[in-house]
């Protein structure tokens, strides 16, 4: 990691300081500060390859302009920026930086589990951002707790554009995450766009309730494809598994099952639309204050 900051150590062109590196992977995260106001800022870098722009950097920029109080605020794109002292480029994107940190830190970090009305709270954030992304015309197609980020008052924000893709195009060469994609999206014969954010997002809902994911893609539990279970299968025999997981023969609302087996039907055709969904019995439940929320969350 030292390594990586020192070779980033310098993009001072629009005179951001860079603070540390917040992450290393696919595409390196940089936090970095407004010298003239102490104002913080992420800086998403994308290579340049063979001097043609890539095309998740084009991705992440169809998010430029969006304005919603549950969607990471992209403020500028860079389709060449200066990197490193040998006159290199690369390009990035200037956005909003969220204090917080993301939901899987979140709940990977929690002590306890979040109580009900929480979970709700939080994904009627999440349900908001994504109805208005739809509305401008774009689908997220990678919504998954890492990409679900937390200001300073722990309002939910979507970020990570780089497989967004225009609900116009009826089709997405973007892979999603194993786990939280749609069957579509892993074939790779996604029609529906809309309908497989709905399919990742009902996996998000599952994992911000349970804290372990409803199934593993590739993967048996006991011999046993969960998915299966849930798509084609017994669902009873899915819910029974999960219950003792939870050890709580109560944990799992008869109305929240019913919300996540519409969200993760196999066929896209027959999940919810985000209206649907907002008139599910669950869904009705008790929310709780912003400021409620923020002190459970910062006790976890």
């Amino acid at each position: 990691m030292l390594d990586l900051f020192q070779s980033y150590d310098n993009c001072n062109k629009f005179d951001l300081k860079i603070t540390k590196v917040l992450s290393s992977n696919r595409f390196p995260i940089i936090l970095v500060e407004d010298p003239t106001n102490s104002e913080f800022f992420v800086l998403k870098l994308f290579p340049l390859l063979e001097g043609r722009l890539a095309q998740s950097f084009l991705q992440e920029t169809s998010a430029l302009g969006l304005d919603h109080p549950n969607i990471i605020k992209l403020h500028q794109g860079f389709p060449k920026y200066p990197w490193g002292s040998e006159g290199n480029y690369i390009s990035a994107v200037l956005m909003e930086y969220a204090y917080q940190g993301d939901l899987l830190k979140l709940l990977k970090g929690a002590a306890s589990g979040l109580s009900e009305e929480a979970v709700r709270t939080l994904f009627h954030q999440l349900l908001n951002g994504i109805e208005y992304l739809h509305n401008q015309g774009l689908a997220h197609l990678d919504l998954k707790p890492d990409n679900l980020f937390l200001n300073e008052d722990f309002i939910l924000k979507i970020g990570d554009f780089d497989q967004a893709t225009p609900i116009q195009h009826n089709f997405t060469l973007s892979q999603g995450t194993p786990g939280y994609r749609s069957p579509e999206i892993k074939q790779q014969s996604c029609l529906n766009l809309p309908a497989a954010d709905i399919f990742s997002a009902g996996v998000v809902l599952f994992v911000m309730k349970s804290r372990v994911p409803p199934f593993v893609e590739g993967k048996l539990f006991k011999n046993i494809s969960l998915y299966e279970e849930l798509s084609k299968g017994d669902k009873a025999n899915f819910w029974e598994i999960h219950t003792k997981i939870q050890n709580n023969e109560a944990f799992y609302s008869e109305a929240f099952r019913d919300l996540i087996e519409q969200m993760l039907h196999e066929d896209p055709e027959c999940r919810p639309s985000i209206e649907q969904i907002k008139k599910s019995e669950w869904f009705q439940g008790e929310i709780l204050e912003l400021q409620d929320l923020r002190a459970e969350l910062l006790s976890l």
